[in-house]
């Protein structure tokens, strides 16, 4: 195809005709709007995470490196919980160093009774109106209970800190 000049086009227009180079036109549908929930993806929709949350238990940590949670961790944790009455396994696991999380999030997708942090900034996760200490239950509104406890590295090494956690446990599960 042979390629118009301006000067051509100007005897077949009579408005006048302004040249673009590098015009890219994009083609566009009248009155067809995409849906934005199948063509985006939202960063909570790919939230990894162990367990299968029937006990309605959703677990916080910090771990460097790993996706979830180590074995030896895990291995902890699963006494702690079983002591309690619960299955890790019916718990949620979520680690929250390798992926953004904010509470807002964690509700979207988790449906909790119980929120038990392991080394993650509760401030940071968006539980911003509690005083927030080690090892005290707390009722975050009408939402859910909160522990909030150090990493499980340093609760394993620690008698007082266990003891700290067993009994805001004890109070969390009626135990």
């Amino acid at each position: 195809m042979e390629k118009l000049n301006i000067n051509s086009l100007s005897t077949i227009f009579t408005d006048p005709i302004f040249q673009c180079d590098d015009v890219q036109i994009k083609k566009e549908t009248p009155n067809k709007k995409e849906d934005e929930t199948s063509t985006s993806k939202s960063p909570i929709s790919s939230l990894k995470k162990q367990g299968n949350g029937t006990n309605r238990i959703l677990i916080a940590i910090q771990d460097e490196g790993n996706q979830i949670i180590n074995t030896q961790d895990y291995d902890f944790l699963n006494k702690i919980m079983e002591a309690t009455g619960n299955k890790l396994d019916d718990c949620y696991i979520v680690n929250t160093l390798h992926q953004p999380t904010s509470l807002e999030e964690l509700q979207a997708l988790i449906s909790f009774d119980h929120l038990i942090t392991f080394g993650v900034n509760t401030f940071k996760l968006g539980i911003k109106d509690q005083a927030q200490k080690d090892y005290e239950l707390i009722e975050v509104g009408t939402d859910f209970q909160l522990i909030s406890a150090d990493p499980l590295i340093a609760i394993a090494s620690n008698q007082d800190k266990k003891k700290g956690l067993w009994l805001a446990l004890k109070r969390m599960f009626n135990v």
